[in-house]
């Protein structure tokens, strides 16, 4: 799960994105559980859920023609082959 430094300020180089771009805590109501995170392809924003309603909202960019993807992705841990061992190195 991705964590958010408790500390974590904005760097300087920040303060030339938009502010729509910019990291920021906003109000999200989802069903969603702490540490999911939500691509909002359309409208260009990333948003990793805190849980209490609350989310850190990101401004992404979506590459060529705005391709929207639709669906879901659900990962846990990722966890090697058990061939990863075995195999020589290429």
């Amino acid at each position: 799960m991705l964590r958010e430094p408790a500390t974590a300020q904005p760097s300087s180089d920040t303060a030339a994105l938009p502010a729509n771009l910019r990291r920021q805590v906003v109000d999200f109501r989802t069903t969603e559980q702490a540490g999911t995170i939500i691509i909002d392809t359309p409208n260009t924003y990333l948003y990793y859920v805190l849980g209490g309603g609350k989310a850190i909202r990101y401004g992404i960019g979506v590459g060529r023609g705005r391709l929207h993807l639709v669906g879901r992705c659900r990962r846990s841990r990722a966890r090697p082959s058990g061939r990863i061992g075995t195999r020589p190195p290429r």
